[in-house]
């Protein structure tokens, strides 16, 4: 019979045992909980799967804060996170949203995309689309940095910008401030009427183009740039467009083409608001002969043109004919005199600065600094006008030209030998109302080449008159061809 103390004592050893191969269990059960990777799984890589793949997530979505603030998020169809924890790999990335120091959120998506921890960069090498209040954007590729909020798009983007259709090239655009940079570029959209459409109130849709672009706040810049519009060609080697003032200023090489008439100047301010425009520096018109205004080209050139002074184109008139008067002459001759084919032929015209108000009712200008128009005819024939001031009221279709006060400087030369001054005149602009003009203080010479007064008599062309000394009576008059009054000082001529 067994001793039962001795069968005790070997119970409580083989519980022991037990109790202690149990505890050693748990502890390499609590080891193998400690070392377990829970992609562990998703490291099993065969030969087709990249190495460096340290796991793979499908259907993920994604938010990143800073403290309480998001900063972006995004829906993707797949993420795969590298070995070692910093890049990403993203695939079929949608409704992705960045927001902007402002609250202003980015939309963006891409078909592929990098994502580098570190640098806080995100590559879309296949491109994107992205989008906000200002841009909607397709780009060739892109790259995004979220700590700067600053997007870069090295190759070509099409889409809309600003309300308008847009094609260009390298463009930065940062979502915090704004700013919007560019290589060239070509915008395509609807603009608020312009200084030379007159009473039309619908927008009219331009094509603006650009060697490059900057657009910071409410102000727009193209340099280089060039806007048509179907009927007109503004260019400029500067262009800047103030959005909340709607203040446009171009300045460099301003050149303006029309149907009618082309303009070029140093400077070129138009208020849209007010409706009013400021052109300044060598301002030259040139106010196009009828067959002519059909077309519009931004290839046009102006003829150059010096400004001159009444007594240096005196002194290279030709002298008056004497041996007598030809039917083809007298033609000539009541041509250049007559206004009814001023619209047959070129003007050029020249000012420093002019002042144009082009609101409905309100068209009316103001010309300064030495205006001067010139009109070339055919066989030679010419006629020209200076004046110290003009205004130009284009509700009345006239223009006036005013003298310095005590000095008689405004002043009409043809090549015919006319020469007139006067402290004032009023020309009518009206088509078919040519000849309707008037003035105060008239004083000059007209020639008379009729039949009636034989030219074999006339020994020399009569020096041009001097706009000084003027006849305190008023009415005055040399020569025929003018109707004079009396002391009331008010002079007509119509021929």
């Amino acid at each position: 019979m067994s001793n039962p103390n001795k069968i005790l004592a070997l119970r409580r050893g083989t519980f022991a045992l037990a109790a202690i191969a149990a505890i050693l269990s748990a502890g390499a059960y609590v080891q193998t909980v400690i070392r377990f990777d829970p992609f562990a799984s998703l490291k099993k890589t065969g030969k087709q799967v990249d190495p460096g793949l340290g796991a793979r997530m499908e259907k993920v979505h994604i938010e990143s804060y800073d403290k309480t603030k998001l900063v972006t998020q995004a829906n993707m169809d797949r993420m795969d996170v590298r070995q070692d924890r910093q890049h990403y790999d993203l695939f079929g990335v949608h409704n992705g949203f960045f927001y902007s120091d402002k609250g202003d959120p980015l939309q963006f998506d891409s078909p592929q995309a990098e994502w580098n921890v570190p640098s806080h960069e995100m590559n879309a090498p296949q491109g994107a689309h992205v989008k906000d209040k200002n841009v909607d954007l397709q780009a060739s590729q892109f790259e995004f940095r979220s700590d700067k909020g600053q997007i870069t798009i090295p190759g070509a983007v099409t889409g809309k910008m600003y309300g308008g259709k847009v094609q260009a090239r390298s463009v930065q655009y940062n979502v915090n401030d704004g700013i919007i940079k560019s290589g060239p570029i070509r915008w395509e959209g609807k603009i608020p009427q312009t200084v030379q459409e007159g009473d039309q109130t619908e927008p009219r849709i331009w094509n603006i183009e650009g060697d490059s672009f900057d657009s910071r706040g409410d102000v727009q810049t193209y340099t280089n740039g060039v806007g048509f519009d179907g009927d007109i060609y503004v260019l400029a080697d500067t262009i800047e467009h103030n959005r909340k003032t709607d203040l446009v200023t171009a300045t460099g090489h301003v050149r303006y083409f029309s149907s009618k008439a082309d303009i070029i100047c140093d400077k070129a301010v138009i208020e849209r608001k007010i409706k009013k425009a400021v052109l300044t520096g060598n301002v030259q018109m040139l106010l196009k002969e009828k067959e002519k205004q059909a077309t519009v080209s931004k290839d046009d050139v102006i003829p150059p043109y010096r400004p001159v002074v009444p007594e240096e184109i005196a002194k290279e008139r030709p002298k008056a004919d004497t041996s007598g008067q030809t039917p083809e002459q007298k033609k000539l001759d009541d041509e250049i005199r007559s206004g009814k084919n001023i619209r047959d032929f070129p003007t050029i015209c020249y000012a420093d600065q002019i002042e144009y108000w082009y609101g409905k009712n309100e068209r009316h200008a103001v010309i300064t600094g030495n205006p001067q128009a010139r009109q070339e005819l055919h066989d030679g024939g010419w006629r020209q006008v200076w004046t110290h001031i003009a205004y130009y009221d284009g509700e009345k279709e006239t223009l006036k030209m005013v003298s310095s006060e005590g000095t008689r400087d405004t002043r009409m030369l043809n090549s015919i030998g006319d020469d007139f001054v006067a402290d004032w005149v009023v020309f009518s602009t009206k088509d078919g109302d040519d000849d309707n003009y008037h003035g105060e203080h008239v004083k000059g010479r007209l020639m008379d080449y009729s039949d009636e007064i034989p030219r074999e008599k006339k020994t020399s062309q009569p020096s041009p008159a001097k706009p000084t000394n003027p006849d305190k009576t008023g009415g005055d008059k040399t020569g025929t061809g003018t109707t004079g009054g009396g002391t009331g000082g008010k002079s007509q001529s119509g021929g």
